[in-house]
């Protein structure tokens, strides 16, 4: 969901967690025919839209809340719990696979994880029904400054920032679901190792992943949010292809280092670009305008890209294609982030008064 859902989190985090619950509870096809699929289809729409309304809100919540001089680490919390969520669901499929018959995998087997994602699902469900609003947007209440209709102000008054951070995640989310949904795939259906191979590679492209997104979030606190960007960017843009060719060269050992280097690639990005974007915007329409321009990209580039890899490798019948397209989503971010201002040591609320004066504060530990 792109901007109201910012509104109304908790209604998004609700829906999530009831599409989770619903989709293990979805009746066979055996039972209920066709409608099997069709509801399955539908109930995964409402998780997957859903997610997109909290996650935008929920870095705008962190960054509200984070103190100036640690808002990247603070924030990079975000991107990192979804990197934890991709490798415990691909621990407990991989456990579920090696205790469990193909038979009860198909049976039943398959709806464990997603009983196991509603149980934790609803914990942060209480969690978050009960956490206030953030000082900065009590603020905004009590000054009676909060925006009327906050989809058409961001619109009208932040385009420009929408459209920044727009083209600021095409490499965090064309990276990310390449390194963490197509490159599992890509292990077995075109290297044609076996899924242990799959599985081996991307816990450790997930653990090189965590390794580094918290403390070089923490970094981006000291030296910038841009140093990051406009490295994580270049590094994509230099490094892809070689990294691809290594993917490709048929060793199991080679394929896992390849993986696990454009995993790295992704950590130096994404650890600042959630919080750079969150920085962006006025508290009136942060939430709003975030959830805006994230999703309209992460739809159009984030969740397309491992089909277009595959069409790519398809249509060239090169296998290599896709670092093409990462390349091109590198060189979209790194412009962007030229276009930006250095962020992070910039108080949010001298958004809504840009005539205050900030200066870099000394780094401290």
């Amino acid at each position: 969901m792109t901007g109201s859902a910012a509104s109304g989190c908790w209604r998004s985090w609700l829906s999530s967690w009831l599409a989770t619950l619903g989709i293990g509870l979805v009746p066979s096809y055996e039972k209920i025919g066709v409608a099997a699929r069709i509801l399955l289809v539908l109930l995964r729409c409402v998780q997957g839209f859903s997610a997109g309304g909290e996650y935008g809100s929920g870095a705008c919540f962190l960054a509200e809340y984070a103190p100036t001089r640690h808002r990247g680490l603070v924030v990079a919390f975000l991107v990192w719990s979804v990197v934890v969520g991709f490798l415990l669901g691909s621990v407990t499929v991989t456990a579920l696979r090696a205790v469990l018959s193909d038979a009860a995998m198909n049976a039943y087997g398959w709806r464990l994880p997603f009983f196991i994602a509603g149980v934790l699902g609803g914990v942060g469900l209480y969690i978050r029904l009960r956490l206030r609003d953030t000082p900065e947007f009590e603020a905004l209440q009590e000054s009676g400054d909060v925006a009327e209709s906050p989809m058409k102000e961001a619109l009208r008054t932040a385009w420009r920032p929408i459209l920044q951070i727009a083209g600021l995640v095409v490499i965090h989310n064309v990276g990310f679901y390449v390194v963490f949904t197509y490159l599992p795939t890509y292990f077995t259906a075109t290297l044609g190792f076996s899924e242990t191979g799959a599985f081996i590679s991307i816990t450790v492209a997930s653990v090189v992943a965590l390794l580094l997104i918290l403390p070089l979030a923490a970094l981006s606190d000291r030296i910038g949010r841009k140093p990051l960007l406009i490295g994580g960017a270049v590094g994509f843009a230099v490094f892809v292809y070689p990294l691809f060719v290594l993917l490709n060269s048929g060793s199991l050992a080679a394929a896992i280092a390849a993986h696990a280097g454009l995993a790295a690639l992704e950590a130096v990005f994404v650890s600042a670009s959630l919080a750079a974007g969150a920085e962006l915007f006025a508290t009136r329409v942060r939430s709003t305008g975030y959830s805006i321009g994230y999703n309209v990209s992460v739809a159009i580039f984030g969740g397309t890209a491992p089909y277009v890899a595959t069409w790519l490798a398809d249509r060239t019948g090169n296998d290599i294609a896709a670092a093409f397209y990462i390349v091109a989503a590198a060189v979209v971010s790194l412009l962007t982030v030229l276009t930006m201002r250095e962020t992070a040591y910039r108080p949010l609320r001298a958004l809504d008064a840009p005539s205050l004066t900030v200066s870099r504060p000394e780094p401290s530990l």
